[in-house]
């Protein structure tokens, strides 16, 4: 996760990604307050949890009816007719089977579309599990 985060602040100026990091362990990713691509503090509570989530939901819709009043397909298009540039933006969720038990209605209320058709405005959804580093085996 830190070699994903490091590769993207290195290569991205705060204009062309903006970040949304949940850590509701308050371990992983706290040391990454105070980067300028974030939009707000890393969310550590739960309520700030669904917060965040229902404003990543509008933001997401203001996109889509962006991208329809112009005619365009996905960020790469609206960004080619339009100036200022929409920046990418990441939404990373580190233990989400943490954050399912702390507010399992809010979070199930707003996740089922996250991975699926609401994808396209250029939100890249990060989920991390709890899989110990034994059992994982890359493909």
């Amino acid at each position: 996760v830190n070699a994903l985060l490091s590769c993207l602040l290195l290569n991205n100026t705060p204009n062309e990604l903006r970040m949304i990091l949940v850590d509701p362990k308050r371990v992983e990713l706290t040391g990454y307050n105070g980067v300028p691509h974030l939009l707000a503090p890393v969310v550590v509570e739960a309520e700030q949890v669904v917060g965040a989530l229902q404003w990543v939901q509008r933001e997401m819709d203001a996109r889509y009816h962006r991208f329809s009043q112009v005619g365009a397909r996905n960020i790469v298009d609206y960004n080619g007719k339009n100036s200022p540039a929409l920046p990418y933006m990441l939404v990373l969720i580190d233990e989400l089977a943490d954050l399912m038990m702390l507010a399992p209605d809010e979070t199930e209320r707003h996740s089922p579309a996250w991975p699926s058709w609401r994808a396209p405005p250029a939100f890249t959804w990060c989920w991390l599990p709890n899989v110990p580093p034994w059992t994982w085996s890359p493909a």
